[in-house]
């Protein structure tokens, strides 16, 4: 017998259940479990940052563009930079396939996988 009773993780902003372990088994990243109260249970979770990945590329003519390609913060801001060298201007900025034109710089925020590209022409 035993009543039932739910386990559950709630991570702050920013963080995910890493695992959640009960009675020494590792349930992985689930946030919530129900046991049965016919024993003595115990249970501990780990949290980790959430993080999402920023994919950046120069998709043709000389320049650069940041930040570099890489997984950034849950929730932080980015600002991806696009710099043209001598002789070259923003054609356009793609960012998750939509098209901002010849704009050099776009603020986004890590909720999600971002990829931004850019293309610049000659001057």
């Amino acid at each position: 017998g035993g009543s039932v009773q739910t386990i559950v993780a709630t991570p702050a902003a920013g963080q995910k259940v890493g695992n959640l372990m009960v009675n020494g088994a590792n349930y992985g990243s689930i946030t919530s479990l129900a046991v049965t109260m016919n024993r003595n249970h115990t249970a501990s979770v780990t949290f980790v940052p959430n993080t999402f990945t920023l994919t950046t590329s120069v998709t043709s003519g000389s320049g650069t563009i940041t930040p570099v390609s890489g997984s950034y913060p849950g929730g932080s801001v980015q600002t991806i930079v696009a710099t043209p060298a001598a002789g070259q201007k923003v054609g356009n900025l793609m960012v998750n396939g939509a098209n901002y034109g010849s704009i050099t710089s776009l603020a986004v925020t890590m909720n999600r996988n971002h990829t931004a590209s850019v293309t610049f022409v000659p001057n």
